[in-house]
């Protein structure tokens, strides 16, 4: 899949928001097509990011706890 071959943590020393952005974004696609976010993924972002999607704010845990 060609999320999963995105050089994300490469970006993280540089751009760090917008490694976690798009980490998280990775996750929430992955998880919306009912699989699992891969964990070198999720282990990129902070436990306490939060992000605006769908005008509301969603945190990591969401990911993870099913309140997507």
């Amino acid at each position: 899949m060609t999320l999963r071959a995105a050089l994300i943590a490469a970006e993280v020393e540089t751009f760090p928001g917008l490694a976690w952005e798009a980490a998280y974004f990775c996750c929430y696609l992955m998880v919306k097509q009912g699989g699992a976010p891969p964990k070198d993924l999720l282990d990129l972002i902070p436990d306490d990011f939060e992000t605006v999607l769908d005008g509301r704010f969603i945190a990591k845990s969401n990911l993870t706890d099913g309140r997507l």
